[in-house]
């Protein structure tokens, strides 16, 4: 799978499956032994909820959906990039087992396509994680970014309006 986007990366992991249903490495630590994964994250949300665009410029983050489906968009916001100002979406499910690879610098936007579904994101970063106080936020209709949704009206926390 590839991404228009620099430093994005794609995976399916490939899964071992039997009578007893599957099972799926999520990260081989051998393919980014670079990558110092400090913290995990899992979020449930419901139907139509947009969290995000949010990121910063210190954290890598790796996601994934366990259950249900949503709509992830990666938005490039490192002004030294080739790819500053791009952005691209893709849907992650329970079901296609896609992942992303998010380098820092970019936001990253979930909107949940099923009536519910739970995302997991693996963070690496260096020094102290600052969950709100050093991130950017782009809102999710912002004119100069022309943004394409699923939905037009979605549920947002007051933060992302």
């Amino acid at each position: 799978m590839t991404s228009k986007i620099q430093d994005v990366q794609l995976f399916k992991p490939d899964a071992f499956e039997d009578f007893r249903g599957d099972i799926y490495t999520t990260w081989d630590a051998n393919e980014y032994p670079q990558l110092n994964w400090r913290l995990d994250k899992f979020s449930h949300s419901r139907k139509d909820v947009l969290r995000g665009l949010h990121g910063d410029f210190s954290t890598w983050k790796l996601i994934n959906c366990l259950y249900g489906e949503f709509y992830l968009v990666v938005a490039d916001n490192r002004p030294e990039s080739p790819t500053y100002k791009q952005w691209e979406w893709h849907v992650l499910s329970a079901t296609n087992r896609k992942q992303v690879l998010i380098p820092p610098g970019c936001g990253n936007a979930h909107f949940i396509l099923s009536d519910n579904a739970v995302f997991h994101y693996k963070l690496a970063f260096d020094g102290t994680y600052n969950d709100v106080e050093k991130q950017f936020v782009i809102k999710w209709n912002d004119p100069e970014w022309k943004f394409e949704w699923p939905h037009n009206n979605p549920i947002l926390f007051s933060r992302d309006k």
